[in-house]
């Protein structure tokens, strides 16, 4: 029933109701961008945050370091590295609470500051820079191996912003990795674009701690998601070569206009945004992809593709802006029975407007489709065939519990609602 939430631009927030409430618990600090926050494996009231956001926008806002708590939020206590700025993720050793790992990106508008990789081993009394890259180069993210918290995994970001432009990408933005917890580490890159790469995110499998996944930013096109089977030795394209170039920006994959679905094992479906949206299909894993022939593939004059929804292998929707196909407005909302092969545009669609969501109610009968977006909240009984509007409140996503009677809705300007099916 406890959350914290750590935003961006406006403070850090704790819940103990499960979000029926909200408290700020870090008005009164050095900083109000924060980056992350990490809650210790070994007692929940010890929290860590890194302070600024790890965003490049022009107007991210920058930190003063690291922060510890140990009631939960109550009190807090600077720890150090005050000139980091821009912290991306903080790790605590599982082992030992006084071991922690501090990713640092550090200043975005100049060289230098606290940057790289930072451990301490008494409680953040002390930090040492176990891995530097240089002035301009910071770790953005960190991953460790939950059965061997030794083995350790950073990605290096070049980075600088000047007043005229972004450099956001470079030849020293690459992978790491280490077996003595930091002490020595080398670069795992064989299977990477040689060209130079931007921002990179990196998450592992906590079942099979040797599988990595990276989400990479490259020049020349060459963006893409990568696994590793073999703890980083070796890596392979694996999906998403259909994607545009232009899709594939500083975080990665753009995350307004592309998601991706995931039905049981096998069955995935990825959709884009902007002027060449589209669906991709796979059925085998994400090894192989395919792009649905598909009237929502939109041309240039599209709002694209913004929700996806499945409620088997072969049943879904996709809804997007005002319009889904050139010259036929209002129909932001198509179907598919066979897997997403073919998909037909609804005649009957949500009222106009921006849908950044759609999903199926679990558990209801019959299937409900639930869309949300700026024109409001819309659902569906019969598969998006006819929509009945709900509410005219504006909202970007939803996530519902697994029997589906409860379900969160959050909007811009930081709008959260509790959604509860009778």
């Amino acid at each position: 029933s406890t959350w914290y939430v750590a935003v961006a631009s406006g403070n850090v927030w704790k819940t103990t109701n499960n979000g029926t409430t909200w408290t700020p618990i870090f008005d009164n600090h050095g900083a109000y961008s924060i980056g992350c926050i990490a809650i210790d494996p070994r007692n929940p009231q010890v929290l860590w945050l890194g302070t600024g956001e790890n965003n490049s926008q022009r107007s991210a806002g920058y930190g003063d370091g690291v922060y510890k708590s140990i009631d939960a939020g109550k009190s807090w206590t600077h720890m150090g590295l005050k000139t980091s700025e821009h912290i991306g993720k903080i790790l605590i050793d599982p082992r030992d609470s006084q071991v922690v790992y501090v990713a640092s990106q550090g200043p975005l508008w100049a060289p230098g500051g606290e940057r790289g990789l930072y451990k301490t081993i008494d409680g953040g009394q002390t930090w040492e820079a176990v891995l530097t890259i240089s002035e301009n180069t910071g770790v953005s993210d960190i991953a460790m191996d939950p059965h061997h918290p030794d083995v350790l995994y950073a990605t290096s970001y070049q980075r600088r912003r000047h007043v005229w432009a972004l450099v956001a990408g470079g030849p020293e933005s690459a992978i790491y990795k280490t077996t003595d917890a930091g002490k020595t580490w080398r670069k795992i890159v064989k299977g990477l674009p040689s060209v130079h790469l931007g921002r990179i995110g990196l998450a592992l499998s906590p079942q099979q701690p040797q599988v990595l996944y990276a989400i990479v930013a490259a020049s020349w096109g060459e963006s893409g998601f990568f696994r590793s089977p073999d703890g980083g030795e070796n890596w392979r394209r694996v999906a998403i070569e259909n994607i545009p170039p232009a899709q594939a920006g500083e975080y990665g994959f753009a995350a307004s206009g592309t998601g991706i679905t995931v039905f049981g094992t096998n069955h995935a479906w990825i959709c884009t945004g902007g002027s060449t949206a589209r669906v991709l299909r796979s059925i085998d894993k994400g090894k192989t992809w395919t792009i649905a022939d598909t009237p929502i593939i939109s041309g240039e004059t599209s709002t694209g593709i913004f929700g996806l929804a499945f409620r088997d292998e072969n049943n879904g929707v996709a809804v997007g802006g005002d319009y889904l196909k050139p010259d036929q407005t209002n129909k932001n909302c198509a179907f598919t029975t066979d897997g997403g092969v073919t998909w037909q545009l609804n005649e009957d669609s949500p009222p106009t407007g921006f849908k950044s969501a759609v999903v199926y109610l679990p558990g209801s009968t019959p299937p409900t489709l639930l869309t949300l977006g700026t024109s409001g909240t819309d659902y569906s009984l019969d598969n998006g065939t006819v929509w009945i509007h709900m509410d005219t409140t504006s909202f970007n996503s939803v996530e519902f519990s697994p029997s589906g009677t409860t379900g969160w809705a959050a909007g811009i300007r930081g709008k959260i609602a509790k959604l509860e099916r009778k």
